[in-house]
């Protein structure tokens, strides 16, 4: 404890090489590398998704089109397609 006289304080590193700093930009670093599956899974949804809506919405609109299945059963199997075809994150 020093009350009464001057400290003399030298740094040696800037505030950027902390360590809180390091930990922060570790963390930054591991959310940008992803893992290959996650990449693998990035691509396939890319096309998986927009493939699962497309059939969904044909399921919806061509079978009362073409017989005699009402409407209102068309649109209830394709939002059950929808919700079995579509994982939650």
């Amino acid at each position: 404890m020093n009350l009464d006289a001057a400290l003399e304080v030298e740094v040696t590193r800037g505030a950027d090489d902390n360590t809180i700093a390091r930990v922060i930009r570790l963390v930054e670093e591991a959310q940008a590398a992803k893992a290959p599956i996650a990449r693998f899974i990035d691509r396939f949804a890319y096309y998986y998704m927009p493939a699962v809506v497309l059939l969904a919405l044909l399921m919806a609109i061509v079978p009362p089109l073409v017989s005699t299945m009402a409407w209102s059963e068309s649109i209830y199997r394709a939002l059950a397609l929808l919700l079995i075809a579509c994982p939650a994150r």
